[in-house]
Order: structure tokens, then C-alpha cells, then sequence
């Protein structure tokens, strides 16, 4: 079917916001700007708000379909923008818990670079997937997650190689916290192109 406009503008408004969050994320890692890291946390609502409006539009468009495929569509379009906030929050809690962590190299910022690239490409993937209605580019936003799971698993590894010496130990544990909340961005994103799969 086709996107309703009112959902589908605020769809593209959501993508933007979720690149450039995750974006500026990975500029805040890499020079530890309190600045960038408050501009994170200072736009939650937004993207909050333009779920909600997408949410509000699939309700109303819902009670007038009579197609079961086209409410599947809706509901699809529902969950990817649940999901796409869902990114922007973990971006919060990023930043969050790097402001409790003293010795800041034991966070070890050039390895979340490349995943942060990885969940960038397959969040610009998603209005493409959607206009596409391409299976193949559904899948592509997915497979950021496979790509990320490598990286992911080295960091997770030094990092309790690191516990068991002992040294900055509640550091290394909010390093983990850190890494988790990068994990579930490649959560979303494969939650995503399963929604996209489905409409």
C-alpha cells in the first residue's frame, strides 16, 4: 500500500533525527565534548514526538482499512518508528553512563566508530526500503547487526580481560553498559528490517 503522507513525512523527519543522533554520539565518544554530549540529551523529545505522531496517524488510518495487508503495513510502520526512537534513547543512556566513567580510556573510543558507522548506513537504508518496497534493501538494514556483531564481541572481550586485573573496575563495568546499549541499536535496527520485511 501506500504511506500515508502524514506518516510517511514524519517518518523521514524520525530518520534524520536518529542518523544525527547516533552521529553525534560517535563525535562525543571520540572528543568527549560535554556540549555535543548535552545536545544528545537535550532533543529526547523530539524524537519522541514524532513517534507519537506516526503512532497517531496508523490509529487513525487503521479504523478506516478494511484490508488486513494494509493494517499489517500500519502496524509495520508503527514498530519501525517505535524502534527508531528506541535508537535515540540508547544514545541517551551512552552518554549517561560515559559521564560516570573516570579514566575515560578505559572506555577505548575508536572501536565504537566503525559501529556506529554500521548502525548510520542501516538507519539511511530505511525510507529507501520503505519507498522500494525491496525485500533485498529490508534486509540490508538488518544485516548491520550481523556486521557489528565481530566488533562488538572483541570489545565485550577486553573488556572482562580488563575486570579480572582488578584495576578501574567500576569504570570497565559502565564501559560494558555502554557496550550493550550499542548492541540493542543493531537490535533495533534487525527489529526494523523485520517490520519492513512484513509490510
Amino acid at each position: 500500500m501506500k504511506i500515508p503522507r502524514a506518516i510517511s513525512d514524519n517518518l523521514r523527519f524520525l530518520i534524520v533525527e536518529v542518523e544525527s543522533q547516533v552521529s553525534n554520539l560517535a563525535t562525543f565518544l571520540s572528543s568527549r565534548s560535554p556540549t555535543v554530549g548535552q545536545r544528545i540529551v537535550n532533543r529526547s523529545g523530539y524524537a519522541y514526538n514524532l513517534k507519537m505522531r506516526i503512532h497517531g496517524s496508523c490509529f487513525t488510518h487503521i479504523g478506516s482499512l478494511d484490508k488486513n495487508s494494509d493494517m499489517l503495513s500500519m502496524r509495520a510502520m508503527e514498530s519501525i518508528s517505535t524502534d527508531l526512537e528506541r535508537i535515540t534513547e540508547l544514545c541517551r543512556d551512552c552518554v549517561h553512563s560515559v559521564d560516570h566513567i573516570a579514566n575515560r580510556r578505559c572506555l577505548r573510543v575508536k572501536s565504537y566508530a566503525t559501529l556506529l558507522e554500521h548502525v548510520i548506513k542501516g538507519v539511511r537504508l530505511v525510507e529507501n526500503a520503505m519507498n522500494s518496497h525491496d525485500s533485498r534493501v529490508a534486509l540490508k538494514v538488518g544485516a548491520a547487526k550481523r556486521r557489528m556483531s565481530t566488533p562488538l564481541q572483541q570489545l565485550m572481550e577486553g573488556y572482562t580481560q580488563a575486570l579480572k586485573k582488578g584495576k578501574n573496575t567500576e569504570d570497565f563495568i559502565t564501559a560494558i553498559f555502554v557496550v550493550r546499549a550499542v548492541e540493542q541499536m543493531g537490535d533495533a535496527l534487525l527489529n526494523i528490517s523485520e517490520a519492513l520485511i512484513s509490510a
